[in-house]
Formats: structure tokens, C-alpha cells, sequence
């Protein structure tokens, strides 16, 4: 499981390429580094997933309106 630190997880930075009926994937266009002074999560996996997730949360928010 790879752990990247996504900085501007935002609706307008994904691309959706379909491949299929069913069947999609997304690419991030821009916003990737960790942009924090003291770059904890890329250390500690704890900070990293807390981090990780707060992002995805925050998009699905975005998505939802």
C-alpha cells in the first residue's frame, strides 16, 4: 500500500478515464508533496494515514456539493 501525501485533493485536479463498462480510473493532475513545515507524515504512517484520510474526506465533501 503506497501512502502519498496529496496537498490539493480537489474535484478539479482528477481526471476519470473510463476503460469499460464498469470499470474507471482516476488520475491526479496536480498537488502532490507535503507541503507542511515539519513533515511528520512522511515519517510516521500514523500521521500520514490521519492525514490521508482527512484529505479524502474533505473531497468527498467538495464532491457532495
Amino acid at each position: 500500500e503506497q501512502k502519498l501525501i496529496v496537498n490539493d485533493l480537489n474535484p478539479s485536479n482528477l481526471l476519470c478515464k473510463f476503460e469499460g463498462k464498469n470499470s474507471f480510473r482516476l488520475y491526479l493532475v496536480d498537488g502532490l508533496a507535503n507541503r507542511d513545515f515539519i513533515k511528520l507524515a512522511d515519517y510516521v504512517p500514523t500521521f500520514a494515514r490521519a492525514k490521508i484520510n482527512r484529505h479524502w474526506n474533505r473531497l468527498l465533501v467538495k464532491l457532495c456539493y
